[in-house]
């Protein structure tokens, strides 16, 4: 004899990392690029059709030197992003819509992998990656004995540990 259990499992997941490179102008003669860092990254999930994208926004600071090392000066941009995050489905496909309950998580921060610079020109490299789970509801077919298991239960089990 079988019974179904009705319940909510992970029916698809999906992962994409990114690679952002970043060129800023600056006015000055760059002698040496001297640190970046990415702040303030917000993100949340959309959907369109059947395609799930990750929606959001980091600052990036970055530091350099110029005029033959005697001055500095600290800058920052905003980059916002729109990027599709590829999946598959287990076994159960479903449509996708607003109402589909997915789980977005942040594998890699966006962060600087590299920082260079040509001229007044500063290239940075920026990784991030995301991953996706798509949660929906699924059947477990489980096997039941026709066994009846007749023992009488000892109610006095713990008075009789005390003792």
């Amino acid at each position: 004899m079988y019974r179904e259990i009705l319940t909510k499992a992970i029916i698809a997941n999906g992962t994409k990392e990114i690679n952002d490179t970043k060129e800023m102008l600056t006015n000055d003669s760059i002698s040496k690029v001297l640190g970046c860092y990415v702040l303030n990254h917000i993100h949340n999930i959309v959907t369109k059709n059947q395609d799930i994208y990750i929606n959001g926004s980091y600052q990036v600071y970055y530091w350099y030197s110029f005029e033959n090392n005697t001055k500095c000066a600290l800058c920052d941009s905003t980059y916002e992003f729109c990027d599709q995050i590829p999946y598959e489905f287990t076994l159960d496909k479903i449509e996708i819509d607003d109402k589909t309950e997915i789980k977005h998580y942040v594998s890699i921060p966006p962060s600087c992998t590299s920082m260079k610079f040509e001229d007044n020109k500063i290239i940075i490299n920026i990784k991030r990656k995301y991953e996706i789970d798509i949660i929906g509801e699924t059947k477990l077919k489980v096997k039941i004995d026709d066994v009846i298991i007749d023992q009488k239960i000892n109610t006095e089990y713990v008075k009789e540990l005390k003792q």
